[in-house]
């Protein structure tokens, strides 16, 4: 049976509708009668397919992998028929018979000239070289950058630090703001595309399914927020409002890590 079919089945049997399914798992209905018709030309391709295949079984009670396992046999199968068309002539590997016989004894003669060439070039310079001394103290001390020359008696004294107020921050700087001061970094992910995420904030799961153009998923974070995203072209996220650099290329499925230690290094320039 068809991997639609028994995806229909499995739905009947949980006596669930296509709506219904559209609404647990974001996945357009005219995308749901075709994945049920192995239609798989009118359902994104790549790694798409293969997160609405799971997320639709995970629904209906099936293995998310054995569906996602028998739609990758199912994509092999396919390319290995069109590479059988008629008219296209299988590449031909040289019989035992074809090879010239000198042809082995030429290939042992260049490896003995090579090992022997190597072995002269080592011999003259391997017993000459010598390897490099270690920098001793003196050299590691010239290296430091030299120290600060003594206040002079007759400066000026510096000026009180209260005199000078620390600088307000501005909506633009928000994000290099310390995330103790808050106590959690917030993060948003909105898509531009359809694109499967799965994100946990601090150990707990927060989304796990395909974002449409137009969705928005937020986190509030105190240690680690961890993304999954099938298609980081398709997704742009902030962080305390400030944009972040792209995640790997486009089509490349991506994890990412944000941390109060690390998410300034995220942020775009």
């Amino acid at each position: 049976m068809s991997i639609g079919s028994d995806l229909r089945e499995a739905r009947e049997a949980h006596a669930l509708t296509l709506g219904e399914i559209s609404t647990r798992t974001k996945i357009r209905v005219p995308v749901l009668r075709a994945i049920e018709s192995d239609d798989f030309a009118h359902v994104p391709g790549g790694v798409i397919t293969r997160g609405f295949l799971k997320l639709y079984a995970r629904e209906v009670g099936l293995d998310p992998d054995e569906i996602a396992r028998r739609f990758n046999a199912l994509q092999a199968e396919a390319l290995e028929n069109q590479g059988a068309e008629p008219g296209h002539a299988e590449p031909r590997t040289p019989s035992a018979s074809a090879i010239p016989p000198f042809l082995p004894a030429v290939a042992v003669l260049a490896g003995i000239v090579v090992l022997g060439g190597s072995y002269l070039a080592w011999s003259r310079t391997g017993r000459t070289a010598r390897p490099e001394a270690p920098a001793t103290a003196a050299t590691a001390t010239a290296e430091k950058p030299p120290t600060a020359p003594p206040i002079q008696p007759d400066a000026p004294p510096a000026k009180p630090a209260t005199d000078t107020a620390a600088p307000v921050p501005t909506a633009g700087t928000l994000a290099e703001a310390s995330p103790s001061a808050a106590g959690v970094l917030r993060v948003d992910v909105r898509a531009t595309e359809a694109s499967w995420l799965a994100a946990t904030a601090d150990g707990q799961q927060v989304a796990y399914r395909v974002l449409n153009a137009g969705d928005h998923v937020s986190l509030s974070i105190r240690t680690e927020a961890v993304l999954r995203i099938g298609m980081p072209g398709n997704l742009t996220v902030s962080i305390n409002d400030a944009p972040v650099k792209p995640f790997g290329r486009p089509g490349t499925p991506v994890t990412v890590r944000i941390t109060p230690a690390n998410y300034r290094d995220l942020l775009a320039p």
